[in-house]
């Protein structure tokens, strides 16, 4: 009997790891996108930005906070 997926394991599989692939944690996320730990979880709650929980903890991909930046950035 194979044992269930782990949310990373799903992730490995939907979005094979690159060169450049790199996960952050919340606090990095925070200071990259100039904003308190809360408004990253408020970003997450409003399915704006896409989070991964690996044993409990709340990951990035990195990808997805750069296109985050990407999409809000002011012209």
């Amino acid at each position: 009997m194979n044992p269930p997926l782990t949310n990373l394991t799903k992730m490995m599989r939907t979005n094979p790891p690159t060169e450049t692939s790199r996960l952050l944690g919340i606090q990095e996320v925070a200071a990259r996108l100039g904003v308190s730990r809360r408004t990253v979880e408020r970003l997450v709650a409003s399915n704006e930005l896409e989070r991964i929980k690996i044993r409990g903890r709340v990951l990035f991909r990195e990808s997805e906070v750069e296109s985050f930046i990407e999409l809000h950035a002011n012209p």
